[in-house]
């Protein structure tokens, strides 16, 4: 997907709200290198399927599990940004509509990436 950064107010909005409930942000380290995702799992497919559509990413699933009575749980599809820059464009729009938790999140892993990217440049 091509990176997307002409989001409306609405559905940065939108977005954020959703995200601050059902999303996480994080690093991850292949092979020496730090990237940064921002990703969000949702057991509506039309939820995810309009992620993508407004804000790029990739959608993985639908996963199947069980519940701990052995009841077959809904599925659920995993929506990602696994492009750091792409990934910390949206976390730092959407960074004064999520909640001061979810803020100091986006703060340190991307300070983490910074840091990172400055050690890969040493």
């Amino acid at each position: 997907m091509n990176l997307k950064t002409d989001y409306s107010k609405l559905d940065l909005c939108w977005f954020a709200g959703w995200w601050d409930a059902e999303g996480c942000i994080q690093n991850n380290h292949v092979n020496g290198r730090t990237y940064l995702h921002i990703m969000g799992t949702s057991t509506d497919e039309d939820v995810v399927r309009k992620i993508q559509s407004k804000f790029g990413g990739n959608i993985r699933g639908p996963y199947h599990s069980a519940t701990v009575t052995g009841k077959r749980a809904k599925p659920r599809w995993d929506w990602c940004i696994s492009k750091t820059r792409e990934a910390e464009i949206l976390a730092l729009a959407i960074r004064p509509l999520v909640c001061s938790r979810r803020q100091a999140q986006i703060d340190a892993k991307i300070l983490a990436i910074s840091m990172a990217q400055a050690d890969d440049g040493a």
